[in-house]
């Protein structure tokens, strides 16, 4: 099949390798005849870089680091804030008429970036050791306990969590990144080696030969075009989950569907991450990812995908959890 996509890649150097098989064959079948690509490129380089492309490929498309480190990273966010909100509460009631009731700071907002969502907690708990070693507040004792004898040296430590969560956002990011680079060199380097091994065939194999009429395309030739299907869906209060659904597609070559979602708006193809496969006739799936902490919004597309691997993406859909 012609490149039509990323995932076709490793389907069409099969190709070149079943071809070139038969090229070396029909030269002699011996190392001394084999087709040579330049600077001595040889079938055997070939298929070695279509596995690593191939593995790399997978790995990308499985990869749930960087999600599962999101998710541990919005957990934290979500239960430290719900210590600002009862801090708050102890400054309104335990601290009433003191200069603490009015510097407690304001609870950020859950889509703030690293920065503005951590400065308050940093106030919060310079305020906190403060009023700890204040012990003139008319009706308070200190220390200041939250609920469940919750100290200001927790919240050091979950203030230093959510740090490293960050952190560990921004390093599965990085390697995501730099799998992708990877990824879209060995492509490049691929597709390359795939022009030449055409251009070349006509200089190592007489004219008329059977093979030369049955080189692998690169590109895509005339044929009927796969439709893209159309995906809906919405946040489902009681199971706490998008419900998606898209219509059936007609293709007769139709292998799967390819449910996928980016945590960037807009859409980003480079960074999508795969939600699941849906084998046909299902035209429906159920998901959490990316929505694990309210007010999240993730945007899902579903691919109709050939058994040879080219694939027509969906509109892009929008859900987001209240």
């Amino acid at each position: 099949m012609p490149i039509t996509n990323i995932g076709s890649y490793p389907i069409t150097m099969q190709e070149f390798i079943e071809h070139w098989i038969d090229v070396n064959a029909a030269l002699g079948g011996a190392p001394a005849t084999d087709y040579l690509l330049h600077g001595g490129y040889t079938l055997a380089t070939f298929t070695t870089d279509r596995a690593t492309l191939a593995a790399l490929i997978i790995s990308i498309n499985s990869d749930q680091t960087v999600v599962i480190a999101a998710a541990q990273r919005d957990a934290k966010k979500e239960a430290i804030r719900g210590r600002m909100v009862q801090f708050r509460g102890a400054a309104q009631n335990n601290l009433a008429g003191s200069i603490y009731q009015r510097l407690a700071p304001t609870l950020p907002d859950l889509t703030d970036d690293e920065s503005d969502y951590l400065d308050p907690f940093d106030d919060m708990a310079n305020l906190w050791a403060k009023i700890n070693a204040d012990a003139t507040v008319p009706g308070f004792t200190p220390p200041l306990l939250l609920q469940g004898g919750y100290t200001v040296a927790n919240f050091a430590t979950d203030i230093a969590a959510l740090r490293a969560a960050y952190t560990a956002v921004g390093a599965a990011e990085e390697n995501a990144r730099l799998d992708r680079a990877k990824r879209d060199d060995l492509m490049v380097a691929a597709y390359e080696r795939m022009k030449q091994y055409r251009g070349g065939l006509v200089v190592v194999l007489p004219p008329g030969d059977p093979l030369l009429a049955t080189v692998p395309d690169l590109s895509p030739g005339p044929g009927p075009v796969l439709e893209p299907v159309t995906l809906s869906g919405f946040w489902n209060t009681a199971t706490l989950m998008a419900d998606l659904s898209w219509t059936e597609s007609t293709d007769a070559n139709l292998g799967h569907y390819s449910l996928r979602v980016s945590f960037e708006v807009p859409y980003n193809e480079e960074t999508e991450v795969l939600v699941n496969n849906v084998m046909p006739p299902l035209l429906t799936y159920s998901t959490d990812q990316g929505l694990t902490v309210p007010t999240n919004t993730v945007l899902f597309r579903v691919y109709a995908v050939r058994t040879t691997g080219a694939e027509a993406g969906s509109n892009i859909h929008e859900v987001h959890r209240p």
